[in-house]
């Protein structure tokens, strides 16, 4: 131990002042001021405390009586400082006051201060401080706090470990990847196969002095909840910095966090912690986002070790150039003797313990429920028998109806159904249940599919078909057309999806939405026909908005074939989406060729705005074809057309083209004028695609404006990133394309000119 800078007389008159205005109680007083007690507080050996109290005794610095101590069943001798002691135990803590001394932080961070600011800078008395003080002025907190070879562990799951069998080899693969080079360990295997139960005997076993944080990753964590949670866990091994800018940043105007400023304080602070990914594939995005940015911080330098546990690691987390850290473990079943031992330890015959390997392999928790059951004719199939072997009558029924659930499910749901509130909570505290945000309820994924898949089929479709029922009510319809299908009412789940799609395709939902569309089609048979069209019509859309153009081209030929002399309105809709295609591929011609053989048909349906878009349309084409006359004749009969329908949807179709045609003939401060009257018709038809795009034209006209005001450009660049963001919400490839590619041209512009002014 390092020579400390005070003698052991000083520090004593230091401590006792701690105590100087407190009166000794013979009932209350505290073991600290007795000789064992000093010699602990100050670090002075049992032996050298008489020594000191002997001579402050003799110099009347300090006093002595007996008294009850709490602890000790007979009176001890207790010290206080006198009148006298307490002058020069205040003199020299004055001194001390402005002496400069350098404190190493639990994160080692060395800082130069006066010991009089400690207590504000690192939560310090100054006495206690300089208790600690070595005789070179530096002043170590992991010393003062006792955490020398305290680790600081993070287990959100963390559980107690019954019965562990096998895994030698494993384990030993953990101990050389600990040691070796390669930070990286990914564990995967099926459900049930202990991935969880082995790292935990891996941390309590062989890391019980690294300093570790356990995530447990299921669908509803965010990669915000992932950052505050190791915010706390690096402030409490000292390292503060992040869950303060974590606190500013939620605090501030913007109350949201810049990922880039926390990654960068991650990639100074991390450097020897364990962190702990388990249950990978429920990651979302962001979730998936943050570790991969997090596993780019391993490298050579540090001894950052990351352990990854899933039934599948998601593609592309780990960056290429990390490949060469990576250590990859798959866990199947248990070797035959280990599983043997499991079940005869659990009480079972060899005969009964090798009929269940041969039936149910040797994954662990398999082999742990099977030995508690006691019971070969109970288990059917596998494990998640066990889980509802014991449940009521009326837990089964809130099982199966969850089941039917791809996501969370909302309580009030099964209470219409005639699930009490006690079975729900009874489920929840088995676990079997698990409470998420918004008062939502999850089953766990494996016992949910067994449930479900082991249900009747006439329950599985009437439970469906109550699901959808609720949800059409709650106005979830998107799940509502998929609890209809499920349940074969696929007219009811066609015309459901049909009235409600473009709003979760404007949600960015456009995989589902095509997901359930392509379902239907398979399903159909002909009793239900007769409105196929609608659902080709809908994968066109979902095809169009994702860029690909050719399927969206196939889909809506098929459903302009199928709905021409059925449905008119639907028939000429689908007739505009092709040219509309066409027109994106450049092949104007064609365009308005198919739209002006359609326009016999157009110009009798009932939607006048299906009228106002083909003029629309046609006025586009005619304007990229050079006919600028044409084109303003199209555009004016779209607003004439609006106008009479006062339809706001078709009013912004007619404005945008206004505001295109201006823009051509250079008229540009109309052209604003009309593209804002656009945007605000589509804005509030909720039409976000069209108000994007408006916004990004509007954009276009002030790049042209460029030269007449510097301002532009950064008007410009304002109102393409907000197009931008609105494409990149609903997942409008396309238009993305469009919008990046314009973008650098404006962003270098604004940058040059802001260059310039400095």
């Amino acid at each position: 131990m390092a020579k400390k800078l005070l003698t052991a007389r000083e520090r004593i008159l230091l401590y006792l002042l701690n105590y100087a205005s407190k009166d000794i109680d013979d009932y209350i007083t505290p073991k600290g001021l007795t000789q064992d007690g000093i010699g602990e507080a100050i670090g002075v050996g049992r032996n050298n405390v008489p020594r000191e109290m002997k001579r402050l005794l003799e110099l009347k610095l300090v006093a002595q009586k007996k008294a009850r101590v709490n602890g000790f069943r007979n009176r001890r001798s207790v010290y206080f400082l006198t009148s006298e002691g307490i002058r020069e135990a205040k003199k020299l803590k004055e001194k001390l006051k402005n002496m400069y001394i350098s404190v190493i932080d639990l994160a080692g961070n060395v800082t130069s201060i006066k010991m009089k600011d400690i207590p504000k800078k690192f939560g310090v008395d100054i006495i206690s401080a300089a208790l600690f003080v070595t005789k070179d002025k530096k002043l170590d907190l992991m010393d003062l706090l006792g955490i020398n070879n305290r680790a600081v562990q993070v287990i959100e799951m963390d559980f107690k470990i019954r019965s562990f069998y096998g895994r030698k080899r494993e384990l030993n693969m953990l101990k050389n990847w600990f040691k070796s080079q390669k930070k990286l360990l990914v564990v995967t295997g099926i459900s049930g196969s202990g991935k969880t139960t082995l790292i935990n005997k891996f941390v309590k076993e062989y890391l019980k002095n690294r300093n570790l944080i356990w995530f447990q990753i299921e669908r509803w964590v965010n990669a915000a909840d992932l950052i505050i949670k190791l915010g706390n866990f690096l402030s409490k091994i000292g390292k503060s910095k992040l869950e303060r800018y974590i606190k500013v940043s939620f605090m501030g105007f913007e109350k949201e966090l810049r990922w880039e400023n926390a990654y960068q304080i991650l990639k100074s602070d991390l450097r020897n912690e364990v962190l702990i990914f388990d249950g990978l594939e429920n990651a979302r995005d962001d979730v998936k986002d943050m570790i991969r940015r997090i596993i780019g911080m391993v490298d050579d330098t540090r001894e950052l070790r990351i352990i990854l546990i899933g039934k599948e690691i998601p593609q592309g987390i780990i960056p290429p150039n990390k490949m060469l850290f990576l250590e990859e473990l798959i866990l199947g079943d248990l070797d035959r003797d280990d599983a043997l031992a499991f079940l005869l330890d659990g009480g079972k015959t060899m005969e009964e313990a090798e009929e269940i390997i041969e039936k149910y392999g040797a994954m662990p928790l398999v082999l742990e429920l099977m030995a508690k059951n006691g019971n070969l004719r109970l288990v059917k199939r596998h494990f998640i028998e066990n889980v509802i072997y014991s449940l009521a009558p009326n837990e089964i029924k809130a099982l199966e109806l969850s089941s039917i659930f791809r996501h969370s499910i909302k309580p009030n749901f099964l209470l219409l159904q005639g699930v009490d509130y006690p079975t729900i909570y009874s489920l929840i505290n088995k676990n079997i249940f698990k409470e998420v945000k918004d008062d939502k309820l999850m089953v766990h994924s494996v016992i949910r599919n067994f449930v479900y898949q082991n249900m009747p089929s006439v329950k599985i479709k009437e439970y469906h078909y109550h699901a959808a029922r609720y949800l059409e009510q709650e106005g979830e319809y998107l799940e509502a057309a998929y609890h209809y299908m499920m349940a074969d009412r696929v007219a009811i789940a066609s015309r459901v999806l049909m009235e409600n799609y473009k709003k979760y395709i404007l949600k960015g939902k456009i995989e589902n939405v095509r997901e359930i569309a392509m379902e239907l089609l398979n399903r159909y048979d002909l009793s239900v026909s007769d409105h196929e069209w609608e659902l080709y019509g809908i994968l066109g859309d979902t095809y169009e908005i994702s860029g690909d153009m050719d399927k969206a081209l196939e889909n809506y030929e098929k459903a302009r074939d199928l709905s021409k002399h059925r449905d008119m309105d639907f028939f000429s809709a689908v007739v505009m989406e092709i040219a509309d295609i066409h027109r994106k591929k450049g092949k104007y011609e064609k365009a308005k060729k198919e739209l002006e053989e359609s326009m016999k048909y157009i110009v009798n349906v009932r939607n006048k705005k299906v009228v106002a878009r083909a003029r629309y349309i046609l006025g586009i084409l005619s304007l990229y074809m050079g006919d600028t006359f044409g084109a303003e004749e199209h555009f004016s009969e779209a607003l004439k057309l609006s106008e009479s329908a006062l339809d706001y949807e078709a009013l912004g179709y007619a404005y945008q083209g206004l505001g295109i045609l201006y823009r051509h003939t250079n008229s540009r401060k109309l052209a604003v004028e009309y593209f804002h009257r656009a945007k605000n018709y589509f804005e509030v038809c909720g039409n976000k695609r069209e108000e994007a795009k408006s916004l990004g034209n509007i954009g276009l006209v002030y790049y042209d404006m460029r030269n007449e005001k510097e301002e532009n450009i950064y008007l410009a660049e304002s109102y393409f990133l907000q197009a931008l963001k609105i494409f990149e919400l609903i997942g409008d490839r396309w238009n993305i394309a469009l919008a990046v590619e314009r973008r650098p041209v404006i962003l270098w512009l604004s940058i040059g000119l802001i260059i310039q002014q400095c």
